[in-house]
């Protein structure tokens, strides 16, 4: 397997096993309210009254740096709002208020007003409340004209309308929601791809805003069995579903998209399938599993609310992992271990 990310700075292995080392030390902290922890999309909190707190927390990497460079800061509110709500969208919740928190060397009235601004359009559109936040200046630790951001989401879902994969099984497809673009991950790699390009179109594509999915996931969740927020990791995002099934993938299905920036991401990256699949979303923001019966309702309901969908595979009986297979390419199938 090939180690571009690694060499970008970003060491996934080494990810896994710190999360891997803190989960003892969370559990310590966990009470019997606690429905689920470390690992998934979004905790879940009883209530105790049926229903649960569902929270998230994210950021936007090194996209800002991207950003930065370009003096384009209008889709970056997108990009925060949207990778903390689609995760906590995950479970069936309804998102219900976000809360940013803004770190700068100096505050830029320009900037920090377009970050805000495109924070609550985001927060809008998707029915959340934009209830406050934390802008923290600070000299000593940033230059001047640098900054970060990170978000907070908390959403509920009742405890009986919970989306946790428990009910996937054999025979269930796996539909494919696609995406705007890299959304916010992979750009550590992305950056030094595209470093020596002289074409800013390519890196235009790349800024375009994260995808929101809340309002598609409310309306779609009474026919689904599972939700998975394509983000960090790619494909192995999956997996967290259910380790009851393993989950075959058409790779042609992504090819044909004809996203011409993951087409060029493939072209240099010299057609490292299997890392590239493991680092972007490749098109696809988010996945259902479903029953095939309600394949055509929940098709129905995407075109409806202007999103795009494709087929993507299948589950068959397994143990979590992923298996990119193709006909076209005459590929060996490409498995992600669980």
């Amino acid at each position: 397997m090939s180690d571009l990310y690694k060499k970008a700075g970003v060491d996934i292995v080494a990810q896994d096993q710190f999360v891997e080392r803190i989960k003892s030390k969370v559990a310590r902290t966990l009470g019997p309210q606690v429905v689920s922890g470390v690992g998934g999309f979004g905790a879940l909190w009883d209530m105790g009254d049926g229903r649960c707190l569902v929270s998230g927390a994210d950021g936007v990497g090194t996209k800002l740096l991207l950003a930065k460079h370009y003096e384009k800061f209008d889709g970056l509110g997108f990009d925060l709002v949207g990778m903390n709500i689609n995760d906590v969208a995950c479970s069936g919740a309804r998102p219900l208020f976000f809360m940013d928190y803004l770190a700068v060397g100096r505050l830029n009235k320009k900037r920090d007003d377009q970050l805000i601004e495109s924070m609550a359009q985001a927060c809008y559109e998707s029915k959340v409340a934009l209830i406050g936040g934390e802008t923290a200046e600070m000299p000593d630790l940033y230059k001047d004209d640098d900054f970060d951001l990170a978000g907070f989401c908390v959403g509920e879902v009742r405890r009986d309308e919970i989306i946790d994969g428990k009910s996937i099984r054999e025979g269930d497809i796996i539909l494919g929601l696609t995406s705007s673009g890299p959304h916010s991950n992979g750009f550590s790699l992305l950056r030094k791809l595209f470093s020596e390009s002289s074409d800013k179109d390519w890196h235009y594509q790349a800024l375009a805003p994260t995808r929101l999915y809340t309002n598609l996931t409310q309306a779609c969740r009474s026919y689904v069995t599972g939700i998975a927020h394509i983000t960090g990791g790619g494909v192995t995002n999956i997996p967290r579903l259910s380790s009851s099934v393993d989950y075959h993938l058409n790779l042609d299905a992504y090819l044909g998209l004809e996203n011409s920036l993951f087409t060029e991401i493939l072209k240099r990256m010299d057609k490292q399938y299997k890392e590239a699949f493991e680092v972007f979303n490749m098109g696809i923001g988010m996945i259902f599993s479903l029953r095939p019966e309600h394949k055509t309702k929940v098709e129905a309901l995407v075109r409806e609310l202007g999103y795009e969908s494709v087929l993507l595979g299948t589950c068959k009986n397994g143990v979590g992992n992923v298996v990119l297979e193709s006909e076209k390419l005459g590929l060996s199938p490409i498995t992600y271990l669980n």
